[in-house]
């Protein structure tokens, strides 16, 4: 019984211990410069991955990397960067972004040189457009470029669901081109 025990209390310890130590894995909500639109009813689901050197003035004490502390001075002026930069379009015209959930996924400079070379730290950008009819197209509108070559473009997938079938289409967007139309 006491083997036993010994155990399980050992097995207990291991795993309680484990909550408290820091896990070096990173995760990535979204791959660098993609993103999807998902229709859903008359709702349209916005999940993007956005280059932060689309932002300028984040670097505020010029050391080549943006902290978390520096990402929350300037949420107000990303958010307004935001919604002036990413527009959904109808009939009607412009729609607002609703719940808009941003997270950064910053990298030092150390730990990017040993994952990707290429990787640039991003900003998840999640939010909701509401319209009034699904049954016209709409335009989305796409100007958050950053400065490296890699980020001049996004790769979108719009996924329209509904009773009668599910419709995909991708599109890269561009500098030089950072309109499309969603089609009913």
């Amino acid at each position: 019984m006491s083997s036993r025990y010994n155990t399980l209390s050992t097995a207990l310890l291991g795993c309680s211990l484990s909550l408290f130590v820091p896990s070096t894995a990173t995760a990535h909500l979204m791959v660098a410069q993609h993103g999807t639109l998902n229709i859903v009813n008359n709702d349209v689901f916005m999940v993007l991955s956005l280059p932060l050197s689309a932002f300028e003035g984040l670097d505020t004490n010029l050391d080549g990397e943006v902290s978390m502390l520096e990402f929350n001075h300037q949420r107000a002026v990303i958010t307004e960067a935001i919604n002036a930069q990413i527009q959904l379009t109808d009939k009607d015209g412009k729609r607002e972004i609703q719940g808009l959930i941003m997270s950064p996924q910053l990298h030092g400079a150390e730990e990017l040189s040993h994952h990707d070379a290429l990787a640039q730290p991003q900003l998840i950008v999640m939010g909701k457009f509401t319209l009034q009819a699904t049954k016209e197209a709409v335009e989305f509108y796409f100007g958050l470029y950053g400065t490296n070559p890699t980020e001049q473009q996004i790769q979108i997938t719009v996924t329209s669901v509904t009773k009668n079938a599910t419709k995909k289409q991708q599109v890269e967007l561009t500098a030089l081109a950072p309109k499309m139309v969603i089609l009913p």
